[in-house]
């Protein structure tokens, strides 16, 4: 273990606090612990946003409230490791109650040690929600494919169009499918990288050419079920946890576009207001 943990290269590092001495020493300390991790120093209102960990350093006399504020300040999704200059069992207990992952005193602290026993609970617990997520996106897109399933159509339903899309007309459900993932994979990267075109007009143009081959409800649960199925096996975890987000919606707005086509070209007009004027 303790080999493993010199030949390891580790995230980078962020070292601030309100002292510059004090985080100066701190991330000397440490870029001689872990010589192959990047670590970075400044004060504490210039953190670095791609750090996943930030080492608070902290002087006895602050306040809790300030020290949580500074906890509450580090980018969601970073590690926090408060370093105390001297123990304080309460100053510890609100900067873990604030969000922070651990807390050590200054002069107990063995950066190769402690941060690599953060680092490792942070991704234990990371792979323990992703298998949690995976087993409810399973369970809920086993609960709609009972759902899209229904009773087996009967031999005259073929005469009508009323076989489910994925066994009447094979190929426009692929092709279908596959234009929905696509536009899954543009709302995620949206969401990460931020705002571009949207997914709307491509969902409107999805949803007309489902329409005229007559697909109902069902089958948008059944596109849905199976994207959602597909990105599983091939989507990192974090991006698995926002197809589940983003499909969710992307359904909602594909049944709703949908509704409309139906609505528009099949009753063939909106609905008419009705005008309760004088005979």
């Amino acid at each position: 273990m303790q080999g493993d943990m010199e030949t390891r290269q580790l995230p980078s590092i962020s070292i601030v606090g309100f002292h510059g001495g004090a985080v100066e020493i701190t991330a000397e300390r440490v870029r001689r612990a872990l010589p192959q991790t990047g670590v970075l120093s400044s004060l504490a209102d210039d953190l670095d946003p791609e750090s996943a960990l930030v080492i608070l350093v902290v002087g006895a006399f602050c306040p809790a409230s300030a020290l949580a504020a500074a906890v509450g300040d580090v980018v969601e999704g970073a590690g926090v490791l408060v370093v105390l200059d001297s123990p304080d069992d309460a100053l510890g207990l609100a900067a873990m109650r604030a969000g922070a992952d651990d807390w050590i005193a200054a002069d107990l602290l063995e950066p190769k040690v402690m941060i690599q026993r953060i680092f490792d609970r942070r991704q234990a617990a990371s792979e323990h929600q992703g298998a949690l997520d995976s087993a409810l996106r399973a369970e809920e897109a086993n609960r709609l494919d009972k759902m899209a399933g229904g009773p087996p159509a009967p031999i005259t339903a073929r005469t009508f169009g009323s076989l489910p899309l994925r066994e009447g007309l094979p190929e426009v459900f692929a092709s279908a499918l596959l234009h929905l993932c696509s536009l899954l994979d543009q709302a995620i990267d949206e969401r990460i990288f931020g705002p571009g075109p949207g997914t709307d007009a491509g969902l409107r143009a999805l949803a007309d050419s489902l329409g005229f081959a007559r697909a109902g409800p069902r089958d948008v649960i059944d596109l849905y079920v199976t994207m959602l199925r597909r990105t599983e096996e091939r989507q990192t975890t974090r991006r698995q946890t926002l197809a589940a987000e983003e499909g969710r919606l992307i359904a909602l707005q594909l049944m709703g576009h949908l509704v409309t086509h139906y609505r528009l070209r099949v009753i063939g007009a909106p609905g008419r207001t009705i005008s309760r004027g004088r005979r």
